[in-house]
């Protein structure tokens, strides 16, 4: 499959699921899982996430078809730092959280994130 909606219809029947089930698991209604397969809609980043996150893939592949590997389960034998973060429900919280506000909210919750990361190297310098 050379698109994004190929390889999304392709990985979805793969997985044994319907439009309908994948809808359910993302968050989204199962028409706009058709529309995207269709090449009628390109979805917007977070869900494009949680369609990646419940098909085992990652955006990266959905995308372009390169980078098969799936980024939201560690594999055997590989240790580091960032496998013991238990981020993939939280960044999926907060996805979830952060698509329910509105600009002017979404800047907010930017500009605290800055500010944060800001005050935590100035301690650390």
């Amino acid at each position: 499959m050379t698109n994004l909606g190929g390889r999304l219809k392709d990985l979805r029947l793969k997985k044994g699921l319907t439009q309908a089930e994948l809808g359910n698991l993302s968050g989204i209604h199962h028409t706009n899982i058709g529309r995207i397969e269709n090449k009628n809609a390109i979805p917007q980043a977070d869900v494009l996430y949680f369609i990646a996150k419940n098909l085992d893939t990652s955006v990266e592949w959905l995308l372009t078809g390169e980078f098969p590997e799936s980024p939201f389960h560690n594999k055997p034998n590989e240790n580091t730092a960032a496998d013991s973060i238990p981020c993939d429900d939280l960044l999926a919280e907060f996805l979830s959280l952060y698509q329910q506000l509105n600009d002017n909210e979404r800047n907010e919750v930017i500009r605290f994130a800055k500010f944060i990361i800001y005050q935590k190297n100035k301690e650390s310098s």
